[in-house]
């Protein structure tokens, strides 16, 4: 392999890495704009009348969570190691504003927070027991 070769194939795996840190900026781009789609979607249906201010937050937090948890499965779909957080977070905070929406859940999304922290703190105690820790040498 070349001096020339040698360095191509460097300048291509910084240029991965620095996708990798700054988390890809596809998905980045579509997520945010997707985001503000839906933010301008929702005032929109607002100012016409067709949401109130008072329900206006639980449709967003709905949207909002439809979107994170949909760039979650696309991120399980390439193997990210992330995706499992995305479609929690999205996950609560469509079930908040469906819970809102349909108020006659409106007193069991607290409870359902509560629920899904102890599912993460009993999921990472158990984590933690089946990966034994280094020993010091």
């Amino acid at each position: 392999m070349g001096r020339r070769e040698k360095a191509e194939k460097q300048e291509k795996s910084e240029k991965k890495e620095k996708q990798e840190k700054s988390g890809g900026t596809l998905g980045g781009a579509l997520v945010g704009g997707s985001i503000l789609i839906w933010l301008g979607i929702s005032f929109y249906l607002q100012s016409i009348g067709y949401l109130s201010w008072q329900n206006w937050w639980a449709y967003f937090l709905l949207g909002l969570g439809v979107i994170l948890i949909a760039d979650g499965l696309v991120g399980s779909l390439q193997r990210n190691p992330g995706f499992v957080g995305m479609v929690i977070g999205g996950g609560v905070l469509a079930f908040i504003g469906a819970a809102s929406i349909l108020s006659t859940w409106q007193y069991l999304w607290p409870l359902f927070l509560v629920l899904l922290g102890i599912a993460v703190i009993v999921g990472g105690i158990t984590a933690r027991r089946r990966s034994p820790t280094p020993k010091a040498s």
